[in-house]
């Protein structure tokens, strides 16, 4: 009884998170959690997962921070595979990045974005060091092909890179406010990595903010413009519609280089 009670409250919870009622979702996911006794991280470990980590973002969303930490602590304890690690960096950059502590959501997944083959060097000079290698990567990938055909790649297949393309969507708001060098490493990993392996839904952020960083930075206005084109049809084509306030934000800080306001 104790486990279909656990369960009813993880769906209603989901149901009221639907309709934005964040405090009555962690009433529900709280409730969950109570049904569940230590034993179950070993007998119902999907549940428990599912339970505590909408729990972390319901207390993230309604500003219960402190609880929230404690609660990625504990369940930084029962991690099984790299989809729940990527859970686990997804919650704490959502922590962080509320609280305005760009710095440390970075800190808090760098060690983890290694298991995707993602490095963020802290050394500055390391730094621009791979920000030149991902800028020469990105260009001989796309192989001189016309931007717009970037929409026809293969969907990315590989949960390894797609995961690691998430994870880096959601940390670029933070790079970006704490350091640019950072951000355009973070930008072009996704860039290449999409290029190397297919898009993905996410992959449209980071086309959005490549063509930022070929307009506002190198004055490559109509390839800017380009890669804006392609990361709006992306989101469609994926039904990525999560994305929609991001990318038309991203892509309206440079349209009008190439468009006429």
């Amino acid at each position: 009884e104790r486990l279909r009670v656990a369960e009813l409250n993880l769906a209603a919870g989901r149901t009221a998170k639907s309709s934005a009622a964040y405090t009555a979702a962690g009433s529900y996911y709280l409730n969950g959690t109570q049904m569940l006794g230590e034993a179950s991280w070993e007998s119902n470990h999907g549940l428990c997962f599912a339970l505590h980590s909408e729990l972390i973002e319901s207390d993230c969303l309604t500003g219960k921070f402190a609880s929230a930490e404690q609660l990625c602590q504990l369940l930084s304890n029962h991690i099984q595979d790299l989809p729940e690690r990527a859970r686990l960096c997804e919650l704490r950059i959502m922590l962080y990045v509320l609280q305005g502590r760009g710095q440390d959501a970075i800190r808090s997944v760098s060690s983890d974005l290694a298991l995707f083959g993602i490095v963020l060097p802290e050394d500055e000079a390391q730094q621009k060091a791979v920000l030149d290698a991902e800028f020469a990567q990105a260009s001989v990938l796309l192989g001189g092909r016309d931007i717009s055909a970037l929409l026809n790649l293969p969907e990315m297949k590989d949960p390894l890179y797609s995961l690691g393309v998430n994870l880096l969507n959601l940390l670029a708001a933070a790079a970006y406010l704490c350091n640019e060098t950072l951000y355009g490493i973070v930008i072009l990993k996704m860039v290449t990595l999409s290029l190397a392996h297919g898009n993905v839904g996410p992959s449209a952020f980071g086309y959005a903010n490549y063509g930022f960083i070929l307009s506002g930075l190198l004055g490559q206005f109509s390839d800017g413009m380009a890669f804006g084109r392609l990361a709006i049809d992306l989101s469609e084509k994926f039904q990525a519609s999560e994305l929609a306030c991001r990318l038309n934000v991203v892509v309206g800080l440079y349209q009008h280089y190439s468009q006429p306001l």
